[in-house]
């Protein structure tokens, strides 16, 4: 994806398609300037049916969106990584019954309404799609996956976003979405299973569970019938660990310490509840109030790698961020938490470079010694030379400022200089995008 980021010469006829079709509809199409929906409220409700055996999953959501921006909007984007890692084939995009005008464009899906949706209105559109899990862990084949055992669903419901290209020449996140008050899950399956959510579960039998969540930005599952249960508490947080091959014990340890100093130094974790799961190889990751350990994780890494994912619940979880546009605001603040916990700093094995560029503009390894192993160092160099009682104020401040919003490297940087005074500074040299 990154820099070579290019237009579809596609996209025109698409839009002049729809125009037409819309206009002999009798609807009204919004200007393509329109087609963000991060600033959109929407509520979800899915109802999934996952076939262990077969290997496959099938979902339908319906969205329920708020208009509050101000502004009236024609067009909807919604995510769903599973198109491009997966190509999952959708089976109803609809408004009230009626089929809806649609395109899909790498990872995006852009939904034409019929009429507009003016400000303070709401509207649900529904999206039903289905798909053959992938048997095996190559690149992000793991978002939408059954392999030794384990079903993984990352990024399997569509959400609302923003046109983003899923491309990119290294293992980068290149994924930004908004906070929902309310999500809710049914997930019917054709054998007993344990899942591993990004929710609470309210109904549960031996082939269907309910989960739901509120004030998050996506929701994933991890399902597998040979899951081993480990579980504790972190203060008033249940935590729950999913493990076959890896130490369950080991896993809720360093969840639990996590969830327990980041609450002192950064903020509040938001949830009740917060759960590990072990996953494919390949597959660490995060997502609210759940995180994935993949199988391949050394003994000797675990601990930070469950640091690090923990962390995620601060940043990226509460604190969102455009991971495409600005990686540093995601993953340089969870590096350095990881590290400042397990005390695990390090030298990079890359040669200095910008902190301040997009996912699509660092190759292969370079880009995790880069953003994540110098953007760390960077804070923990910063922290030294203001002291940790202005640096963990500015980084509180931040978390709290921007707690179920998107925030952003600038954010970040400005509100640690604010607590700092006048040792605060010395961005440029390596964020001129943003100092210079």
């Amino acid at each position: 994806m990154g820099v070579w980021m290019g237009g579809d010469l596609s996209r025109p006829l698409v839009f002049v398609t729809a125009l037409l079709l819309a206009i002999a509809l009798g609807g009204v199409v919004a200007p393509v300037a329109t087609a963000n929906s991060l600033e959109l409220e929407a509520r979800y409700e899915v109802d999934a049916r996952l076939a262990f055996r077969a290997g496959t999953l099938s979902a339908t959501t319906s969205v329920r969106v708020t208009n509050r921006t101000g502004k009236a909007v024609g067009r909807l984007t919604f995510n769903l990584a599973t198109l491009a890692v997966a190509g999952v084939t959708l089976t109803e995009v609809t408004q009230g019954g009626r089929p809806l005008i649609h395109s899909i464009d790498d990872q995006t899906i852009t939904v034409t309404l019929p009429t507009v949706l003016a400000t303070g209105k709401s509207t649900t559109v529904r999206i039903g799609y289905g798909g053959v899990l992938r048997t095996d862990t190559v690149d992000k084949n793991w978002y939408f996956s059954k392999v030794g055992g384990i079903v993984t669903a990352y990024r399997w419901i569509p959400w609302l976003s923003r046109q983003t290209a899923f491309a990119r020449p290294n293992f980068g996140t290149p994924l930004v979405t908004a906070t929902s008050p309310s999500v809710k899950v049914r997930i019917r399956t054709d054998r007993a299973l344990q899942l591993a959510t990004s929710g609470r579960r309210t109904v549960a039998t031996r082939l269907s569970h309910t989960f739901v969540a509120t004030n998050v930005r996506d929701f994933n599952f991890s399902a597998s019938p040979h899951y081993a249960v480990t579980t504790g508490r972190a203060g008033a947080i249940q935590v729950r660990v999913l493990s076959i091959r890896q130490p369950g014990n080991v896993m809720l340890e360093w969840a639990t310490l996590a969830l327990t100093r980041y609450g002192e130094l950064v903020g509040p974790y938001p949830y009740a509840y917060f759960t590990v799961a072990e996953a494919p190889k390949g597959a660490s990751m995060e997502s609210p109030a759940l995180a994935w350990v993949g199988q391949h994780v050394k003994p000797e890494h675990l601990p930070l790698v469950v640091a690090h994912e923990t962390a995620h619940q601060w940043f990226y979880g509460v604190v969102g961020t455009d991971q495409a546009d600005e990686p540093f605001a995601d993953e340089a603040p969870t590096d350095f938490l990881a590290r400042y916990l397990v005390g695990k700093r390090r030298a990079s094995r890359c040669g200095l470079a910008r902190l301040d560029l997009t996912v699509y503009d660092y190759v292969g390894r370079c880009y995790y010694e880069v953003i994540y192993i110098q953007g760390g160092n960077y804070l923990d160099d910063y922290r030294t030379r203001v002291g940790d009682e202005r640096f963990w104020i500015g980084l509180r401040n931040y978390y709290r400022s921007h707690r179920f919003k998107l925030g952003g490297t600038r954010q970040l940087l400005d509100a640690l200089d604010r607590a700092a005074g006048p040792d605060g500074g010395g961005h440029a040299g390596r964020f001129p995008r943003y100092y210079e």
